[in-house]
């Protein structure tokens, strides 16, 4: 019983720490494309909107 249970426990910190790891990859790539589309807006906020809208309607229609 306590074999298993060292095994059980083991592969749960595995699975939380890859998925801690994911999370992390994930926000650290949201925040980056957030900062160059904030530069993109702050050169040109007219044809960054546009840009933005086009491409959020081409994916609800696609």
């Amino acid at each position: 019983v306590v074999p298993k249970a060292i095994g059980r426990k083991a592969r749960i910190l595995a699975e939380a720490n890859a998925f801690k790891e994911s999370a992390i990859a994930r926000a650290e790539g949201d925040a980056q494309r957030f900062s160059l589309l904030a530069e993109q807006y702050r050169a040109a906020p007219e044809v960054t909107r546009k840009r933005l809208y086009l491409e959020t309607m081409q994916d609800v229609l696609s």
